[in-house]
């Protein structure tokens, strides 16, 4: 483009910039007073013309005026009822030409905010004012109205009608709407007929930036809060109450539907009272490109540390296990962050998605089907790693039986499943999505298990970054379709149904990673093993089941009592801590084949182990739950945005407090399974729940 525009593109005196012709001074000044105002110009033919269009945006002065290649047609019809619209064909919104002395009385300038006009001539009109006359004329319009104000009522007519409608609008009485208007009608109420004389209620602007406008309203009854500036599809408003001595940052946001008004600009509908009103420009856009960049970035970078590790690490029988347990933690702890953060991306989309109901029924559903997993895993996993940690010669005779067990108990869950579903909907009204998300998590949980019984494998043979990088893979897959799914307005279902995909897609690549890299595994049908397995896993699946009541029994609760937008804002502070638990869980999952071996050969070596655990995993826990919250506001406004405050805001507060404890509670707990102890774990959660 240089070398084809070279020649063309005229040079001017940077000096130009420097200089401020007095009138804009005189403009700049007036902004102190009211910041907002518009201009335009009333151009003479044959005389230089004021100020030409887009130059007063070099000293942040706005202008109804423009000169750009791409002009919203909506806008230019809009100008185009002021006075025809000539230059369109030189790409501009043209200023008020003479003799137009009649546009300049248009109410449409008026609602445009048009407070001052800049001309070379004398203009007559008996709503103009001359406050200005210097090397320009500067004429106030003492009809302008602000950039943000109250009107009474509502009309809606048809497009063709459109026109017609803005000729004869009093700006100050009503807004007219391009809307279905049985729609509107049962959101607002009937419409009110046309008054001729209304007073003008202004709106203040508490914040104006080229993405956020902020205005506080005060209605003493129902009406419609005008912002006169252009409607644009991406732009969202949300509004809270003012009042009661609580700070208005601190009050719940909810959102408002935004209406076209007035063929241009952007009304929304509000009852009597105090608001705060937050218009927010938010395209999906937007969010899809962020998001896309965002996971081809971490697909580059996850790309990049399979090549590292191809590159760099070599591991042999004679390795210290000081190294295998760092490269068993290190790892998959490294992939997990990798994978949070990956799911912290897909939920800062989701949750604006869903909303906080739909957030909370698919939070639901997830806990839900937790439970089930328990239930269908029945610990096996545990007692997986430990016996092949043992005996690796053991693997396809433990694997194939706990296999045979799972699919047992995963049929066994389904009517279960069942009636406690219908339990929530004849008594607590859960959703119907909710429970068709579960039908569906239900059939993913299948391959879930096999995949986890894979995983335990791999983690007896402390070979832990096969399943951490395949876990990352399945991630992508999972957030990948997800969004999608989101954008295609999939909603809850398209999740669940991406979920089973995700599962199938994991135990699928687990199984050929562990037959190329690991075991060719045997079929071994032991019945006797069975029921073996049963009985010492029962305790460490009631453990795990007590736990999760323990730490998880609140959504349960919250749904039927206070509903899925309840549940909604305390799983978007779930989001943290749910990240913040990987810590101690993979550091467990790593130090306890080694754990296991010492519980047998030398368990002063255990006890030190333990000890050491302990510390580390507290340097990290007790600076977290000190810090986050000072920082939890911050923290769910990045995550879910403003409408999710207060409530996820003060969940996130005080749930953080629990990770000193439960740090200690995870190590602990495996010390006494490595010990064959698990049964004191029950008596312990038992008094958790119960309490």
């Amino acid at each position: 483009l240089l070398a084809a525009g070279w020649g063309f593109n005229p040079a001017a005196d940077p000096r130009w910039l420097e200089f401020r012709p007095p009138v804009v001074t005189w403009l700049l000044e007036r902004q102190r007073e009211d910041p907002l105002f518009r201009i335009t110009s009333f151009n003479v033919p044959g005389e230089p013309h004021p100020l030409i269009a887009n130059t007063p945006m070099f000293w942040n002065l706005y202008d109804v005026r423009g000169y750009d290649s791409i002009i919203p047609a909506q806008y230019a019809r809009y100008m185009g009822l002021i006075q025809p619209q000539g230059d369109l064909l030189y790409n501009r919104i043209a200023p008020i030409y003479a003799p137009g002395y009649a546009a300049l009385d248009s109410a449409l300038l008026d609602l445009l905010g048009v407070r001052y006009v800049l001309t070379t001539t004398h203009i007559p009109n008996a709503n103009y004012r001359l406050v200005y006359d210097g090397e320009l004329r500067v004429y106030e319009n003492l009809d302008a109205l602000p950039r943000a104000f109250i009107v009474p009522m509502a009309h809606r007519v048809a497009a063709e009608e459109m026109d017609y409608a803005l000729r004869s609008l009093n700006p100050r009485c009503k807004v007219i709407l391009e809307e279905d208007a049985d729609v509107v009608h049962a959101i607002h109420g009937p419409f009110l007929p046309q008054t001729e004389d209304c007073p003008l209620r202004p709106a203040q602007v508490i914040r104006y930036t080229p993405n956020e406008v902020l205005v506080h309203a005060r209605l003493d009854t129902p009406g419609w809060l005008v912002l006169a500036d252009s409607y644009f599809p991406g732009w969202k408003a949300y509004r809270r109450p003012v009042g009661d001595g609580t700070p208005a940052e601190d009050m719940p946001e909810s959102e408002l539907h935004i209406y076209l008004a007035n063929g241009n600009f952007r009304t929304v509908y509000l009852d009597a009272g105090d608001w705060q009103v937050r218009f927010v420009y938010s395209p999906l856009s937007f969010k899809l490109g962020a998001f896309g960049s965002f996971i081809a970035a971490v697909i580059v970078l996850f790309l990049l540390g399979v090549w590292a590790w191809g590159y760099w690490y070599r591991e042999s029988a004679g390795d210290h296990p000081i190294k295998r347990i760092a490269k068993n933690s290190l790892t998959p702890m490294a992939m997990a962050l990798l994978n949070r953060v990956i799911d912290f991306g897909f939920a800062m989309l989701m949750l604006r998605i869903l909303t906080p109901e739909g957030a909370g029924r698919y939070q639901f559903a997830v806990v839900f089907i937790g439970y089930a997993e328990i239930l269908t895993r029945f610990g096996l996993g545990t007692l997986l790693t430990r016996e092949v940690a043992r005996d690796r010669a053991q693997s396809g005779r433990f694997f194939s039986n706990i296999t045979i067990l799972r699919a047992i108990l995963w049929l066994a869950s389904l009517p279960a499943m069942g009636i406690a579903l219908w339990l929530y909907v004849l008594f607590a009204r859960l959703a119907l999505e909710t429970v068709i998300a579960v039908g569906l998590f239900a059939v993913g949980l299948f391959f879930s298990n096999i995949a986890d019984g894979l995983t335990a494998l791999f983690y007896a043979h402390e070979k832990a970054e096969y399943p951490a990088g395949v876990s990352t893979i399945t991630t992508l897959v999972r957030v990948s379709l997800g969004a999608l799914v989101l954008l295609l307005g999939g909603g809850v279902i398209g999740l669940a149904v991406v979920s089973v995909v995700a599962n199938l897609v994991s135990a699928s690549v687990l199984m050929w990673l562990l037959f190329q890299t690991v075991v060719r595994l045997r079929f071994e049908d032991d019945p006797p093993l069975r029921r073996q397995m049963l009985h010492e896993a029962l305790p460490l699946m009631i453990n795990h089941l007590l736990a999760t009541l323990f730490f998880r029994i609140d959504v349960l609760i919250l749904q039927p009592t206070w509903g899925d937008r309840a549940v909604g804002f305390y799983g978007a502070a779930y989001k943290y801590i749910d990240g913040i638990n990987i810590i101690p869980s993979y550091f467990t999952l790593a130090i306890f084949p080694l754990m296991s071996r010492y519980a047998h050969t030398a368990r002063d070596s255990l006890v030190r182990a333990y000890i050491l655990s302990l510390r580390l995993l507290l340097l990290v826990a007790l600076p977290l739950a000190v810090g986050t919250p000072f920082v939890a506001r911050e923290l769910i406004l990045l995550l879910g945005g403003g409408q999710y405050l207060p409530d996820s805001m003060i969940a996130l507060q005080l749930l953080i407090w629990f990770l000193p404890f439960s740090f200690v509670n995870q190590i602990t707990q495996y010390v006494l399974i490595a010990i064959d102890q698990q049964r004191f774990l029950t008596r312990a959660f038992i008094i958790g729940v119960l309490f």
